[in-house]
C-alpha cells in the first residue's frame, strides 16, 4: 500500500486511493474470470475491446466523447446469457472504466447501478438487438442526466456531449454488430 508520510497531507489520500483502485480491479478482473470460465468467448472478445477502450480514451484524454463498449458487451451478455451476466458484465467493466479513468465522486455512485440495470434489463427483455441496445443507451445516458443534474449541476455542460455522442456512438455500434455476433454465438438465428 505504501507507507503513509505524516508531514505530506496528501500521503494518505494518495494511499486510499491506491488501494480502493487495487480492489476495484481485483473485483473487476475476477467476475471477468468468472465469465470467461463459463465459456464466454464472444462476451471476452467484447470485454478486452471496452478494456483497451478505456485504456485509450484515459491515455487520449478524450472522456468528453461517448465512446465505450461497455453497454454492448453488457446487453450481448445480457441477450445471451441472461439478466444476472448482463448485469455482473456491466458492474465489472464499469468499475474497471471508474479505475482506468481514477475518477473518484459522485459519478459512480450513479454511473456503475445505471449500466448494470441495462445489463440486467438485456437479459429480462425480448427486443430486437438494436432496439434493445439504442433503449438501453437512451436510459443510462438520461438517468446520468438526472442524477447529475440533481447532485453534480455544475458538471451537467460536461456530460451533455458525452451523452449525445454517447447515444450516437451505441446507436451506430448496436447497429453494425450487434446482430453479428449474436448470429456468431448462436443466439436468435441471426445471420
Amino acid at each position: 500500500m505504501g507507507i503513509i508520510n505524516p508531514l505530506r497531507p496528501n500521503s494518505f489520500m494518495a494511499t486510499y486511493r491506491s488501494g480502493t483502485t487495487r480492489l476495484i480491479w481485483l473485483f473487476a478482473v475476477m467476475v471477468l474470470a468468472g465469465l470467461y470460465a463459463l465459456n464466454f468467448f464472444p462476451i471476452f472478445l467484447l470485454v478486452a475491446v471496452s478494456l483497451a477502450t478505456s485504456f485509450a480514451i484515459n491515455r487520449m484524454h478524450v472522456r468528453s466523447v461517448g465512446v465505450e463498449f461497455v453497454l454492448i458487451s453488457s446487453v450481448v451478455a445480457g441477450i445471451a446469457y441472461g439478466p444476472w451476466a448482463g448485469a455482473l458484465t456491466a458492474l465489472a467493466l464499469m468499475s474497471f472504466h471508474v479505475a482506468v479513468a481514477n475518477y473518484i465522486g459522485p459519478y459512480i455512485i450513479w454511473v456503475i447501478p445505471e449500466y448494470a440495470l441495462a445489463g440486467f434489463l438485456a437479459g429480462m427483455v425480448h427486443w430486437d438487438p438494436v432496439t434493445l441496445g439504442v433503449s438501453m443507451a437512451l436510459m443510462v445516458n438520461a438517468m446520468g442526466l438526472f442524477f447529475t443534474f440533481m447532485f453534480n449541476r455544475g458538471f451537467l455542460g460536461h456530460y451533455l456531449p458525452y451523452a449525445i455522442t454517447n447515444v450516437i456512438f451505441n446507436f451506430l455500434v448496436f447497429r453494425a454488430a450487434a446482430p453479428a455476433i449474436l448470429a456468431w454465438m448462436g443466439i436468435y438465428g441471426f445471420a
